[in-house]
């Protein structure tokens, strides 16, 4: 299954910049809150040269990077675990994805072992099998999400934490670094362009590429990014 291609546009919030943020979301916009928060888990991987993290840091035009995604924390699993593939084609991105049903229920309590051997083979006869890739991350973060009139989907994370996946532990067995960043973002289609581009003229705030994936590698020392 795959998603429609949307642009996404990125921008790291301190202290004074959430608050013009809050202002400019009440004021500017007909947003909505559209979901209650939730807990967002990923576990990524990467091929042995790791060719996701060299095409994001190259800028490759047409790029993509591998995940396993699931809701929830520790105590309380929402859904089934999904594999995903974000592509990337210029300034444009989609997801194809493949729920993996025989970690449902069962993700916080399988060694990271088992979660694999099941995701491999859940996967193995679908184009997004993963049997040439390795875990190299985790990254888990508290979620908003809001909605204007017109589709227009904002996403604010929050407590964003980091961790290197071992093999013989469970997930939140691993040890976690947490930041205090928050990552702002606003997807839509190509159709929304023009409006989009009206609407967020007013925030007054500078677009930046960020990658979870890149800036968890970098705080464990696994890549230099910024």
């Amino acid at each position: 299954m795959s998603e429609e291609y949307r642009y996404e546009i990125k921008f790291v919030l301190n202290d004074k910049n959430y608050s013009l943020f809050m202002s400019w979301l009440g004021y500017e916009t007909t947003a909505n809150k559209r979901y209650e928060d939730r807990l967002i888990n990923s576990l990524y991987f990467d091929d042995i040269s790791f060719t996701s993290v060299k095409d994001n840091l190259s800028g490759v035009g047409y790029r993509s990077k591998t995940r396993l995604r699931w809701y929830g924390d520790k105590d309380k699993i929402s859904g089934v675990p999904t594999l995903e593939k974000k592509i990337r084609s210029g300034r444009l991105g989609t997801k194809e994805y493949l729920p993996i049903k025989s970690l449902e229920d069962e993700i916080n309590v399988l060694s990271l072992k088992e979660i694999i051997y099941r995701t491999k083979k859940e996967s193995e006869k679908d184009p997004l099998q993963i049997a040439s890739l390795h875990p190299t991350l985790l990254v888990s973060y508290k979620r908003e999400y809001y909605e204007d009139n017109y589709d227009l989907r904002i996403t604010l994370d929050n407590d964003v934490t980091y961790a290197l996946p071992v093999i013989k532990k469970k997930i939140y067995e691993n040890y976690w670094i947490k930041t205090n960043k928050r990552i702002l973002e606003f997807k839509f289609t190509p159709r929304q362009k023009t409006y989009v581009a009206r609407l967020i003229r007013n925030l007054n705030l500078v677009p930046v590429r960020h990658s979870k994936y890149l800036a968890g590698l970098s705080a464990h020392g696994m890549a230099n990014y910024i």
